[in-house]
């Protein structure tokens, strides 16, 4: 599956890293589910994709490891033909041989990316005031 990054301001990361409860204010700012409704209303508009939207679920709430925070958003489990939805959302996102790439992933991170850096501007400035 693809892997997407948002680059925040610069400055935005030093004020984080700079206060005391730096992790408690970026596991918030990842709760919302914003990636998540973006991939629903793209998912949404391919009707042929069996139970593939159902399956779209946050994988674990926001954590931590040696490069940051993050948060993941996937489709789990089969359809009830006995195809992995995984498999279907990877064939959307860049095609087959049969199927040409529809970018269902990289349009829902673009779209989403101006909610992101705002909802994290507003926990930051909860915070910082």
């Amino acid at each position: 599956m693809g892997k997407f990054d948002f680059y925040f301001d610069p400055d935005l990361t030093k004020k984080l890293e700079g206060l005391s409860n730096f992790d408690e204010i970026s596991e918030e700012m990842l709760t919302d589910p914003i990636i998540l409704r973006h991939v629903k209303t793209e998912v949404e508009k391919h009707k042929d994709t069996g139970d593939l939207l159902a399956s779209i679920k946050p994988q674990k709430k926001p954590h931590k490891n040696e490069r940051g925070w993050f948060t993941s958003v996937l489709p789990t489990g089969k359809d009830s033909k006995g195809e992995r939805n995984m498999a279907k959302l990877a064939h959307l996102e860049y095609g087959t041989a049969e199927i040409a790439p529809k970018p269902i992933l990289t349009k829902a991170m673009n779209d989403a990316r101006e909610e992101v850096n705002e909802k994290m501007m507003e926990v930051m400035e909860r915070y910082t005031k």
